[in-house]
């Protein structure tokens, strides 16, 4: 048939219902045969991670005309599930790699849209359409490994800007046209999806042979339309676009006034909201016994993961305060509140805003690729956080929850380059913002609105904080001992028992410290989100801080530098 333009003959429901049984027969053929003698499915592991790129291929995830956005958006979200079948495997040496025996059918029911296909002909919109884009970007890669191609099938025709131009692409249809190839040593396959790019890698021990594979030029004939908008209307396969372009998802986690306020001012209305429960959950949620902290003001749709939420908070209630058994935890729920959105996400959102702790696993997920995203940030990245309490340990030798946690190199590298990678950092933290200047908004802190309590006398200096090293715990004690203070704290001593017996201490509830703070003083090393001295501030009780804990250009705020006891007590010599 040749290709389909407005006018000429078109494919008919006896063409199609022909082809569908004849495929039939060839899938049930294929499934029988391989009964005995099914190729491997490989093993997702990190081995060779470290080892040498061998091959790479990368190609468009959207080509430079003009294409069809359903189809395209929907092709994106198949190669997104599919790379998650391969990404990180490791082929052994003398194995066959087979394309269809690691993705499986494409359906519905796996997650998979309607894509573009390549049949008889036209580009059509079918479930799962769009693969042959990885498929090719495999034989490319292998090519360029000079691997053993065992099976391939070229594609009769072309979209401009494919491997196919340079028949070095490879079509795919399930089950019994596929791609294999092997090699004399093991490798590794690795899958990503940057915002514009399919990029596949393979990585392994040994240089690539050098090649010797000749790719003649084959007669092809171009495609540059599809059942979206080749002006045949009367064809059965003709589609009317169904998607809602422009929308964006906010996946959210912990509340932060600032975040709210920021969302619902670039929100249109169109765009979904995930939280952990929703605003105008707050009837079931009282009526389960549990009280949750507040919840964003969902605008548009919104999705919840109110069960996950239920079951952090209770678990967290039975684990220390801090420790790695809770910064575990917390990581493993990030995991859930993660895979909840992810199922839960329309393949035609284009763009992300993220909660900086469920940037990893959304990523893990496949979620982030060929999509923009922001990000919420909530604490430093990784590395830079570990890197402030090294500092810290540095000074306190003997603490013993400076050092209680640390995440893997991978993990500090891979959220590096996803924050790299972000159109935007937000935060209303200067210290965080500070560290992104190309694509940071720096949003203004939300000063709460205090209420007038019945005046009592100020007669405190107040460490807010319970007694930890990365508060500035030992800084404050050393400047009360020298100068002779009493100071207001927790009764929290999260270091060790009996950390202010040399001081004098009033102890006091967190209700309490505002009343009677005549100074609140915090010399943090780490300090993400600082509300209680912003109530301070906004109830013009003077401040003193380090610049870590991310408030500047302040009424009442006096900065010093970390771990400096010399400037504490400089500091608070007025208030001796």
């Amino acid at each position: 048939m040749s290709v389909l333009v407005a006018g000429e003959s078109r494919p008919s429901i006896s063409d199609a219902i022909s082809f569908s049984m004849r495929s039939s027969l060839l899938k049930g053929s294929k499934i029988i045969s391989e009964i005995s003698s099914r190729p491997l499915r490989f093993a997702v592991q990190d081995e060779l991670s470290d080892s040498p790129i061998i091959a790479e291929s990368r190609t468009l995830l959207r080509s430079s005309r003009s294409e069809n956005v359903q189809l395209v958006l929907g092709k994106i979200e198949n190669l997104r599930i599919a790379a998650r079948t391969m990404n990180g495997i490791v082929v052994r040496a003398n194995e066959v790699f087979s394309f269809w025996r690691h993705v499986g059918r494409p359906s519905k029911a796996k997650g998979y849209a309607v894509g573009r296909e390549v049949r008889e002909g036209c580009i059509i919109p079918t479930i799962g359409g769009g693969l042959c884009q990885l498929s090719n970007a495999l034989y490319d890669a292998a090519l360029q490994a000079n691997l053993d191609i065992i099976e391939r099938h070229a594609h009769t025709r072309v979209i401009q800007g494919s491997l196919a131009e340079s028949n070095r692409d490879t079509t795919v249809f399930w089950n019994y046209i596929d791609l294999r190839f092997s090699a004399p040593f093991d490798f590794r396959v690795e899958i990503e999806l940057t915002e514009d790019n399919l990029i596949v890698r393979f990585r392994g021990t040994r240089s690539a042979r050098t090649s010797n594979i000749a790719l003649p030029s084959l007669p092809i004939h171009s495609l540059d339309h599809d059942c979206m908008n080749c002006g045949v209307s009367a064809c059965f396969r003709q589609r009317t676009p169904t998607i809602s372009e422009g929308r964006a998802a906010y996946l959210l986690d912990a509340y932060w006034p600032e975040y709210d306020r920021y969302l619902q001012r670039i929100d249109h209305g169109k765009n979904l909201w995930y939280v952990p429960i929703r605003a105008n959950g707050f009837v079931r949620e009282r009526s389960l016994g549990t009280r949750l902290s507040k919840s964003y003001r969902c605008a548009g749709p919104s999705h919840e993961a109110l069960w996950t939420a239920l079951r952090r908070r209770q678990t967290l209630r039975n684990l220390p305060v801090q420790g790695s058994s809770l910064q575990r935890a917390l990581l493993g729920f990030d995991k859930e509140f993660a895979a909840s959105y992810a199922r839960n996400i329309p393949f035609d959102v284009e763009h992300l805003v993220i909660a900086q702790n469920l940037l990893l696993p959304l990523d893990a997920l496949g979620v982030l690729g060929g999509r923009t995203y922001d990000v919420l940030m909530t604490r430093l990245p990784f590395g830079t956080l570990q890197e402030a309490l090294d500092r810290a340990k540095g000074f306190h030798p003997e603490s013993a929850t400076l050092g209680d946690f640390r995440v893997p190199k991978s993990i500090v590298d891979r959220e590096r380059s996803l924050l790299g990678r972000a159109r935007r950092i937000i935060s209303p933290h200067a210290g965080i913002t500070r560290r992104f200047p190309n694509n940071a908004v720096e949003l203004d802190w939300n000063l709460p609105v205090v209420q007038v309590a019945q005046q009592t006398e100020r007669d405190l200096i107040v460490f807010p904080y319970p007694a930890i090293a990365r508060k500035g715990a030992y800084e404050m004690r050393a400047a009360a001992k020298s100068l002779g203070l009493t100071i207001g704290v927790l009764d929290r001593e999260l270091e060790f028992p009996g950390f202010w017996e040399d001081c004098e201490v009033i102890k006091l509830s967190s209700s309490e410290m505002l009343r009677r703070a005549k100074v609140v003083v915090a010399p943090s090393f780490v300090e993400h989100e600082p509300r209680t001295l912003l109530r301070a501030i906004a109830s013009h009780i003077p401040v003193i801080a380090t610049p870590e804990c991310g408030i500047e250009k302040t009424t009442g705020l006096t900065l010093i530098t970390s771990g400096s006891v010399e400037a504490l007590i400089a500091s608070l010599q007025p208030w001796a």
